[in-house]
């Protein structure tokens, strides 16, 4: 088990009260729905739908605070700030940024291979 893995697993079994497989199939089920939201996210924001934009990424960042991925809440929290400013700026880098994190993060823990879904939420720009 990689040290950032087991950091992360003991923290978040400490914080959520529960067994470190209860941390790990939370994880895996925000991994297994993360292609849905970022294309979600990508659609809203082609659309020019900035409410619905501001609503998918406000989850997103609840959700991944709620597990420990602080790369992507944090990234999540700057582009929700923009949005309720009505000024998104290089939406296709943050996006690209987010998939990034999730990447690294599902990669870090250990659940980047194809029993868990997909490869982290590569929906094109």
């Amino acid at each position: 088990m990689s040290q950032s893995r087991e950091r992360w697993l003991t923290e978040m079994t400490e914080i959520l009260g529960v067994d470190p497989e209860d941390v790990l199939e939370v994880a895996a089920m925000f991994f297994d729905a993360i292609d849905e939201r970022l294309g979600a996210m990508k659609q809203a924001y082609e659309e020019g739908d900035i409410q619905e934009l501001t609503r998918l990424i406000h989850g997103l960042k609840g959700d991944a605070a709620n597990i420990g991925f602080k790369e992507t809440s944090s990234l999540a929290r700057r582009l929700e700030s923009q949005c309720r400013d009505g000024a998104v700026e290089d939406f296709a880098g943050q996006f690209e940024a987010l998939q990034k994190a999730v990447a690294v993060q599902r990669h870090t823990i250990g659940l980047d291979d194809t029993e868990h879904g997909s490869s982290g939420g590569n929906a094109p720009l």
